[in-house]
């Protein structure tokens, strides 16, 4: 473009040469070209500094809770910066606070829409960035949409079946899905089927075996098997009060099934204790195991008493085990695991508090021996009961 203005001005040349056709066309279409980009490009400029601005107007919005209002400026912007990540990332943010959990208004669930939305173009623009898978899942997860994380995950497990976080994820999924389905039907077994996987993924791992094995007894003591189980006797001539009266509800895990899944849980945390043979929180939890086993044998007192002796071994073992460690105070065990057969939750509180009494007292002996004080033989009385009890 330059040398052909030259040939055409330059005086003290004598020789010139023949213009090529079409080339002052040329020149006349990139310089039109050249102040339409530079106009494309101020307009370019000012649609960015809009956005920018509509979203800093979202965000303060934000500050004040104002939700609903902070969306509607985030939806404006996306007319002039829709490929900004911070956009899709903040009005994600916004519509999650307008979640309610558990709620299934059509207020919810659009401001689940508008969050999901939000996170999947979020992390569609910036996939390094792994805010956007973890929020998408997450808010999917808090919505129970659970069909759609699952469909995700399993194609992940699918592809790479040593994939331990989408087992994780699964796992999590259907515990949450059975507990929103509790009295129609639920999806217990889907859940137990992916924490058998995750046992397949981590086979020495004595905490594996252990995540099955209390996610079995959650699922005993939440449906059918809690405190007020304890205190019922159904051998004969036993003396029971009134309100200790099993009642059962709907989704409750009864009778042959609740024997059923106790004894599964109790194999799996046999096995924890067998890769850690001090594994107490275990032990703990074995003890539980067998007591929910108890709650579905109350039409069979013989093999009822047999649950209920073994997890009395199990207490001792535990016992012993912290004993041995210096832990003397049963704060460290959940009260049902303490209790005798049918005894009561009121009783064994008292019990315990009893014994708290009787272990403040030894405490203070103990501190008056170490300054040379004798042990009165009240003292000694006491401490020799505690001991009796522990054993």
């Amino acid at each position: 473009m330059s040398e052909s203005a030259h040939l055409r001005t330059s005086p003290t040349r004598t020789v010139s040469r023949p213009v090529r056709s079409g080339t002052a066309a040329t020149v006349r279409a990139l310089a039109i070209f050249s102040i339409a980009a530079t106009s494309m490009l101020a307009t370019s400029g000012c649609t960015e500094v809009r956005g920018r601005r509509l979203i800093q107007e979202g965000n303060d919005l934000f500050k004040d809770a104002k939700f609903p209002e902070a969306v509607k400026k985030f939806e404006e912007a996306e007319a002039y910066i829709p490929k900004f990540p911070t956009l899709w990332l903040n009005k994600g943010f916004t519509c999650k606070r307008m979640i309610i959990p558990g709620s299934k208004s059509p207020e919810n669930e659009k401001a689940a829409d508008c969050a999901i939305e939000a996170f999947d173009k979020f992390r569609q623009l910036v996939p390094e960035d792994t805010r956007g898978e973890m929020l998408y899942t997450q808010t999917l997860f808090d919505a129970d949409r659970f069909e759609k994380i699952v469909a995700i995950y399993e194609k992940r497990w699918k592809d790479n079946p040593k994939d331990q976080q989408a087992v994780s994820i699964l796992m999590q999924v259907h515990t949450k899905w059975d507990l929103a389905l509790i009295g129609e039907g639920g999806k217990l077994d889907d859940a137990l089927k992916w924490y058998e996987v995750y046992v397949e993924q981590r086979p020495d791992d004595p905490e594996a075996y252990y995540a099955v094995g209390t996610f079995l007894y959650t699922q005993l003591n939440m449906k059918g098997g809690g405190v007020d189980k304890m205190c019922w006797d159904p051998r004969k001539n036993a003396l029971n009060k009134e309100e200790c009266k099993p009642g059962d509800k709907p989704g409750d895990i009864l009778n042959a099934q609740r024997v059923d899944l106790a004894d599964k849980g109790i194999s799996f945390l046999e096995k924890a204790i067998k890769l850690r043979p001090t594994y107490t929180d275990a032990m703990t939890y074995t003890n539980l195991l067998w007591r929910q086993r108890a709650y579905g044998l109350f039409q069979a007192p013989e093999e009822w008493e047999v649950a209920m002796a073994k997890a009395e071994e199990w207490k001792v073992k535990t016992l012993e085990i912290l004993k041995q460690r210096g832990v003397t105070s049963t704060n460290v065990m959940p009260r049902e695991a303490l209790a005798g057969a049918g005894q009561s939750k009121e009783d064994l509180e008292t019990q315990l508090a009893g014994d708290d009494e009787e272990s403040g007292a030894e405490g203070a002996a103990a501190k008056g021996d170490d300054k040379g004080s004798k042990k009165t033989p009240a003292n000694k009385k006491s401490s020799g009961k505690r001991k009796g009890k522990r054993r």
